[in-house]
């Protein structure tokens, strides 16, 4: 869910200004913010001891495209039942107007979950 602002006009001629709740459903919105629900993936035990380690409030992953960091931490979290916000970068969030507008949403999805 999130918030809309729209404008709503009377018969008297006057008007108001009112946000409202609405569901999005844009393929941009889920694509960002919607974690893969992956099948058949080997569980890999070793990699989530590792980031069971609470030692560090933040991890990173990184490796080349197609090594399997993706499956790795979704896999995780589905696994572990951690609760979560997905948010996946991509060239638009240079913008820092797109990545707050898109983060600020994640965030509320999050929160209702």
């Amino acid at each position: 869910m999130t918030l809309a602002s729209a404008t709503v006009d009377f018969p008297n001629g006057l008007s108001a200004r009112c946000r409202v709740a609405r569901k999005i459903s844009s393929p941009a919105y889920l694509a960002k913010l919607t974690r893969p629900r992956l099948t058949d993936v080997l569980l890999r035990e070793r990699l989530f001891r590792r980031l069971d380690d609470r030692r560090h409030s933040v991890i990173w992953i990184s490796g080349p495209p197609g090594a399997g960091k993706t499956t790795l931490v979704s896999s995780y979290l589905a696994e572990r039942g951690i609760r979560h916000l997905w948010y996946q970068l991509d060239a638009g969030d240079g913008d820092t107007r797109t990545f707050f507008h898109y983060l600020g949403l994640g965030v509320r999805n999050a929160a209702l979950r």
